[in-house]
């Protein structure tokens, strides 16, 4: 297990925190003490591996999709994954490489994350995921509001499978 913790190797390898999650993830079902010290590893691994990722300055909105299709469909037949545990990962890295976040998840309603700052990849993952906002895919609201707000940024990301209800006239999002 020393290899995943060796910060050079992990570096040289250009593996991208996903592939270090999807391992982890593996062993996280196998369980037993040999996969249990294994995916502590994948998860040291995952941590450094984000160094792998560009940094990105500025100011970021992260939009993390969390309706009944990201957290109902699987990424192939013979997958594990669901969309929505690709979207909150993905959530958690873009917060920990972006030089100043906000992440919010939505489906038919939209929820501000409280993501630590100092916390895991994995935490912020479970974090993100933790907020039930219902099953629907309203990708707008949480861009309404933060434009409401005025809050301004200099970029905005959003994981989704892109099943979004659009704006119907006579309905406010």
């Amino acid at each position: 297990y020393g290899k995943l913790r060796d910060k050079e190797l992990v570096h040289k390898s250009k593996q991208f925190p996903y592939r270090y999650w999807t391992a982890w993830n593996m062993m996280r079902k196998m369980g037993g003490l040999e996969a249990g010290k294994a995916a502590k590893a994948l998860e040291d691994a995952m941590e450094i591996s984000t160094d792998n990722v560009p940094k990105i300055k500025g100011k970021t909105l992260v939009i993390v999709d969390v309706s009944g299709s990201m957290r109902g469909n699987k990424l192939s037949k013979n997958s594990e994954v669901t969309c929505a545990d690709v979207s909150t990962l993905f959530g958690a890295i873009a917060h920990k490489v972006c030089e100043d976040a906000t992440v919010m998840v939505f489906a038919d309603a939209f929820a501000v994350v409280n993501v630590d700052s100092r916390g895991s990849i994995l935490h912020n993952m479970q974090a993100i995921s933790s907020y039930n906002v219902g099953g629907s895919t309203y990708a707008a609201r949480p861009i309404m509001y933060m434009t409401q707000q005025k809050e301004k940024f200099d970029r905005m990301i959003l994981f989704s499978d892109q099943q979004c209800y659009g704006y119907r006239s006579g309905h406010a999002l």
